[in-house]
């Protein structure tokens, strides 16, 4: 009976843990408008994280392929990402990108993006990467450029 208490504590403990972590990291991504992502080549499975879905304007349970999450890039950026994806599954070089994307309310957000493979046995089986947007910093960028620029 102890055994089965101490097992009931300790596992309570490592969920309570856990939550707290969760939280954490759900704070984390709202503060500096960043997610993450993976996806699983074997099975074409992506999961993102809330701040994830909140860049591109879904609700955390969308579920998108790779093919249809690259879509919400500006036309102009999808083959600049459809090429870092492909060559960091194709040979595990890891990438980082200043793209457009174009939300779910048609609004325009500048992101960064980064990708890396992850290896079992030597084998790519998977790719993990990181959003941030950049918005309001690419129109910080613009406003001081257009400050600067003389006046006739």
């Amino acid at each position: 009976m102890a055994k089965r208490i101490q097992n009931f504590v300790s596992q309570y403990r490592a969920q309570k843990e856990l939550a707290r972590n969760e939280d954490l990291l759900a704070f984390t991504e709202q503060l500096a408008k960043t997610g993450g992502w993976n996806f699983d080549i074997e099975t074409g499975e992506t999961r993102w994280t809330d701040g994830t879905y909140a860049i591109y304007g879904l609700e955390p349970d969308a579920e998108l392929t790779k093919q249809e999450a690259i879509e919400f890039y500006h036309p102009d950026d999808r083959s600049e990402i459809r090429r870092l994806v492909q060559r960091c599954i194709e040979t595990g070089e890891s990438y980082e990108a200043t793209l457009r994307l174009i939300d779910t309310d048609d609004q325009l957000r500048w992101v960064r993006t980064n990708g890396e493979a992850i290896r079992e046995n030597g084998d790519i089986v998977a790719i993990r990467g990181a959003i941030r947007d950049i918005t309001e910093l690419k129109k910080s960028e613009e406003h001081i450029k257009t400050a600067q620029k003389p006046t006739d």
